[in-house]
């Protein structure tokens, strides 16, 4: 599968990504990447071509942590409006996947890739302390629904 082209498409001066986000919980806090340019991000990525957004998910923890076998749930969708520094428009379907981990990992161990900074835990409760995007996913950790679809406009 790894072959497989991204779903990413280019339509005038908007991109439009399918992603997974998974939300990766452990009894050390929630696992977030750490950007080059200073926020937090979950893990996951784009959902490739004749992949099924469950597999994306799957691949992406075993891409960026080597985790394997993994239960996963969906539990969200989030749109994501936001512009970049290059006069483009970013369009994000973001499927959201959460899974819980028994026991945390040593996150010093993997590297980021695109020149991001690492990994880290980050605890609910130190949430509002950090620069969290897309924003709306502190909004869905405090929604107690078991399946929420948000919209966040930057």
């Amino acid at each position: 599968m790894n072959n497989q082209q991204d779903l990413t498409i280019l339509l005038k001066d908007t991109v439009l990504n399918i992603r997974v986000a998974i939300l990766l919980e452990t009894i050390s806090g929630f696992v977030f990447e750490k950007s080059k340019d200073g926020y937090m991000f979950l893990l996951g990525g784009r959902v490739k071509l004749n992949e099924t957004t469950q597999e994306a998910a799957s691949r992406e923890m075993f891409e960026e942590l080597k985790l394997e076998n993994i239960d996963t749930e969906m539990v969200a969708v989030i749109e994501n409006f936001f512009p970049t520094t290059g006069n483009k428009n970013i369009h994000e379907i973001n499927f959201v996947y959460k899974a819980t981990l028994p026991q945390p990992i040593d996150l010093s161990i993997f590297t980021s890739d695109n020149s991001n900074v690492g990994y880290c835990y980050i605890k609910a409760d130190d949430f509002s302390k950090h620069d969290i995007r897309p924003k709306v996913i502190k909004e869905f950790l405090k929604n107690k629904k078991s399946f929420v679809h948000l919209i966040n406009c930057e």
